[in-house]
């Protein structure tokens, strides 16, 4: 179970999407990436294996004293399909820029990203960690009601089917709600502005203020990689290619991307951060790129 210790929260494929460019030599075998905190406004370099990830942070302990990974595991199929499937995207964006035109892009892509999306709204720390603390709790009262002794991976279960039933209810799953939307896949191949992340990479916004998916009026965003962010929006079951030339459109977005950011916003590169914080009225502090972790 080694290899399960080092959790992300955020896909470490994923956020090699926002991987940093242009680093020093020391830097070229470890993938790094930009990262403001909002909390102390501080921007900094670091790995990426280091980035949004906690050890064991999906496992709890079974009756044998051992991290029982089960939640991670359950991840894994959606996570490894994930680059090939944004490789396929991107195949499709080099297509429109070459010819001018693409075939439309197949709606069961649509479906493995909305899979995607799903799993990133359920395991981050907003969410998780209450959910995890809730297992645990439900599991030792029952344990001391009914005499049965306390099973940390009784907890575990529990939580994991909490999490399946997130997706699930109420009626229409959350997979389901993201199909039944337009997906507008909005790429930026000429402007010098990087899209970010962070560590609530799963954006809602609705202007009339109303919460949830099963609102039309409740937009979804996803940032994909730095050049690309997907908007599920009104009810519909087509996908479009969107060119966006525009640095003011990128800002917006990066704008959201701050504001719904529990803590830490991810990029490739420092300049967006602080454009980022200057619009959350942060105070600043860019760190000299460190030797290599």
């Amino acid at each position: 179970m080694a290899g399960y210790k080092n959790q992300h929260f955020v896909q470490k494929a994923y956020l090699e999407g926002f991987a940093a460019k242009e680093l020093p030599k020391k830097w070229e075998n470890t993938p790094a990436i930009w990262v403001l905190q909002k909390d102390t406004g501080k921007i900094r370099l670091q790995s990426i294996e280091k980035t949004a990830a906690r050890s064991h942070y999906y496992s709890f302990r079974n009756k044998h004293g051992n991290m029982d990974p089960l939640i991670e595991k359950w991840f894994n199929p959606v996570e490894d399909a994930f680059p090939r499937l944004r490789q396929h995207i991107r195949d499709h964006i080099m297509e429109i820029n070459l010819t001018g035109t693409a075939s439309n892009l197949d709606l069961r892509y649509k479906r493995l990203l909305a899979e995607y999306i799903y799993i990133h709204i359920i395991r981050v720390p907003s969410i998780f960690d209450e959910l995890k603390q809730q297992s645990i709790a439900y599991q030792q009262k029952a344990s001391n009601e009914d005499g049965i002794p306390y099973d940390e991976n009784h907890a575990q279960v529990l939580a994991l089917r909490t999490m399946i039933r997130i997706g699930q209810a109420p009626g229409m799953s959350i997979v389901d709600i993201l199909m039944k939307r337009s997906m507008d896949v909005e790429f930026f191949p000429r402007t010098k502005v990087a899209i970010a992340t962070s560590d609530a990479p799963v954006m809602m916004y609705d202007e009339t203020r109303a919460a949830g998916l099963a609102y039309e009026s409740t937009s979804v965003f996803f940032p994909l990689d730095s050049a690309i962010m997907l908007r599920f929006a009104e009810f519909g079951q087509w996908v479009r290619m969107l060119k966006r030339r525009e640095p003011k459109e990128c800002n917006l977005l990066n704008e959201l991307v701050g504001i719904r950011a529990n803590n830490e916003v991810y990029c490739n590169n420092p300049n967006t951060l602080e454009q980022i914080a200057k619009k959350l009225g942060l105070e600043t502090t860019i760190q000299t790129i460190p030797q290599r972790e």
